[in-house]
């Protein structure tokens, strides 16, 4: 499909070739007189080379989340795909949007899951709320550290911390939340902005349905 909506761009303009041909205007006066004139170049021609755009190399770098997610994903091009694992090796954080109801919790983590649990939340206010949130951060936070391959009383983890830089590093590392915050408060309903790392849809449900307990 990308590639058929490329080769529907207006194309630039075809070349033109440079030719040496008997000046005919000068022909009385000078039979090997020559001049030089433009012809059309048809090596670019569409029906000579074929479409422009046939086959496009694309993968799809920012993987993890399901079909019912939406927003930007990051796509690597041809010689782009060969960047792909210093993208994933760098662990960019990427900021989320997560709206979630109080009260129940369905089999598969989602709203359009079977419900299986129901409780009541009269009991919980915004800043109860906040406090299991940051809590759940601290604890996401202390598995980061301990996982970033830098000493944490070091000079060199307190910069990269101020500057936001501090990742976890190694294999098996599991889906961290390095902030999140409440931007909405209306029970049943509520919104979190999360900024995780490694993130999956499975882990971001999870998450969701683990502070709504």
């Amino acid at each position: 499909m990308l590639s058929r909506d490329l080769n529907k761009l207006e194309l630039r303009p075809q070349k033109s070739l440079a030719k040496v041909v008997q000046d005919i205007v000068r022909i009385d006066e000078n039979p090997s007189a020559l001049t030089e004139v433009r012809v059309p170049s048809y090596t670019e021609h569409v029906l000579v080379r074929g479409p422009l755009y046939s086959d496009i190399k694309v993968a799809v770098v920012s993987g993890g989340l399901d079909a019912k997610m939406s927003g930007v994903m990051v796509l690597a091009v041809k010689l782009g795909t060969k960047d792909i694992d210093t993208y994933h090796t760098t662990l960019m954080s990427k900021t989320y949007t997560i709206k979630g109801q109080f009260g129940f919790a369905t089999d598969n983590h989602d709203a359009d899951g079977k419900i299986w649990q129901k409780s009541t939340f009269d009991h919980v206010t915004q800043e109860k709320f906040e406090r299991v949130i940051s809590n759940m951060q601290r604890s996401h936070q202390k598995v980061m550290l301990s996982n970033s391959g830098v000493d944490i009383q070091s000079q060199e983890a307190y910069e990269l911390a101020t500057r936001g830089l501090l990742r976890p590093f190694g294999v098996n590392i599991p889906p961290l939340i390095l902030d999140m915050r409440c931007t909405q408060f209306k029970p049943p309903d509520f919104e979190l902005v999360p900024l995780p790392t490694q993130e999956t849809d499975i882990a971001a449900c999870c998450t969701t349905q683990q502070l709504n307990r």
